[in-house]
C-alpha cells in the first residue's frame, strides 16, 4: 500500500464521519429552530382575545411559519440515520 492510498482512504473516512455526524446535527438544529419559530408565530389565547376586540375587521392569516425548517430538519435526520445504519450494516 502506498502512502497516497492510505491518505486517500483516511481522508474519505474522515469526510464520511463528518457528514454522518454533521447531517443529523444540522437536522436537529433546523428542527428545533422551526419548532421555536412556529410556536412563536402562533397567537396566545389571552393575547388573541385582546387582538380580536381591538381590531375586529382584521382577518387572521394562515401562518405556517417554521414548517419548511421542520420538514428539512426531519429529512436530514432521517438521511443521517439511514447513512449510519447503512454503514453499520456494511461493517458487519
Amino acid at each position: 500500500m502506498t502512502v497516497t492510498y492510505l491518505a486517500t482512504q483516511s481522508a474519505f473516512q474522515a469526510a464520511y464521519l463528518i457528514a454522518a455526524l454533521g447531517v443529523p446535527t444540522v437536522g436537529w438544529i433546523l428542527l428545533i429552530v422551526g419548532l421555536k419559530q412556529r410556536s412563536r408565530s402562533r397567537p396566545q389565547s389571552h393575547l388573541k382575545r385582546r387582538a380580536q376586540s381591538s381590531s375586529p375587521g382584521k382577518p387572521g392569516k394562515d401562518v405556517s411559519s417554521g414548517t419548511t425548517l421542520i420538514v428539512v430538519g426531519v429529512v436530514l435526520l432521517v438521511l443521517g440515520v439511514l447513512a449510519i445504519v447503512g454503514r453499520l450494516a456494511t461493517a458487519v
